[in-house]
């Protein structure tokens, strides 16, 4: 099952650019594919298009995983403490949201 990511506005990531980088590098795309889906009724405010990570590897572990995407926004010059949160919804569908702090 894919999984939604959610970037919040105040990064200065859009959902596109970080599709563009994730899969740009190897690494993370030998992952898992990342696209973009148009989701309102799943968007809890942060816009109607999200990135989407489909056939995540078996096994990855979830700090991996979430290295990964902090390392891919930290590619597009973000300069801030980077935290990555999920939420598994009763369907069955991950989010992550990912948020950025002032240090």
């Amino acid at each position: 099952m894919p999984t939604s990511i959610l970037l919040h506005p105040d990064l200065g990531v859009s959902p596109e650019e970080f599709v563009a980088a994730w899969n740009g590098r190897a690494e993370a795309h030998e992952l898992a594919q990342a696209s973009l889906e148009r989701q309102p009724q799943a968007s809890f405010g942060f816009g109607e298009v999200v990135a989407m990570l489909s056939g995540v590897a078996i096994g990855v572990a979830t700090n991996a995983l979430y290295d990964l995407i902090k390392e891919t926004i930290l590619m597009r010059g973000v300069r801030k403490r980077i935290e990555v949160v999920e939420r598994v919804l009763p369907d069955g569908t991950r989010v992550i949201t990912v948020t950025g702090m002032e240090e």
